[in-house]
């Protein structure tokens, strides 16, 4: 997603100059640097970096690539990156608000009224209280729906793994993984780690699919 965003930032930024383009003369770019808040509920360092090289196939067998992305994540559950949240207010109480909203879930209420009484409760003491005051429906709305979109989303994807599982969908996708390293010139070896990585499996079973689909 960052790739994507950088390019079209990019393209915006150069399209009343893109005649220069074609010129000899040096076009400057912004300096880009894309950061990344986490706060989600996964165990996550204070702070790491994503690298698009990550996910090429075969990850180039040592070459260094001719495109690279990097993400610096952040991880501003609250807690985490203490002196960022000191320079950054308003980062640290939306950490605060977020977790306790978390606490009153897992005192098993509603979602609604988890959310409801974190709201009374930052507005009584001075957290994010003007933004929540002027705002309240909208945050409560927005908040209600990620969290609603989350369950479906995972009901989802749990479902749609039975039927995968029940219809032949993952051998599917496995025959496809191994048809497109083989396209891609990447080695038996590379491509037998990648499915056992990829799909949890025993070696010796990918060595049976990799018998099946390689040609």
């Amino acid at each position: 997603r960052g790739l994507f965003y950088f390019s079209s930032v990019y393209k915006s930024y150069i399209e009343p100059v893109k005649r220069r383009l074609y010129s000899t003369s040096r076009l400057e770019i912004l300096f880009p640097q894309y950061i990344v808040f986490y706060n989600g509920t996964e165990e996550r360092p204070e702070r790491e970096e994503l690298k698009l090289s990550k996910l090429f196939i075969g990850n180039g067998k040592g070459k260094k690539p001719s495109l690279e992305c990097t993400a610096l994540v952040l991880n501003v559950n609250y807690g985490h990156n203490k002196e960022l949240m000191e320079r950054c207010k308003t980062l640290k109480q939306y950490a605060q608000f977020i977790a306790g909203i978390r606490k009153n879930l897992a005192y098993s209420m509603a979602p609604c009224e988890a959310v409801e009484q974190a709201v009374d409760a930052c507005i009584r003491n001075d957290i994010l209280a003007d933004i929540l005051r002027k705002n309240r429906s909208e945050i409560v709305d927005s908040i209600l729906t990620e969290w609603d979109e989350d369950d479906f989303i995972e009901g989802v994807r749990e479902e749609a793994e039975k039927v995968g599982e029940q219809r032949g969908r993952i051998e599917g996708r496995i025959e496809n993984t191994i048809k497109l390293c083989q396209e891609f010139h990447v080695s038996k070896e590379d491509t037998l780690a990648r499915i056992v990585k990829e799909f949890s499996l025993k070696e010796a079973k990918a060595k049976k699919y990799m018998e099946e689909y390689w040609k």
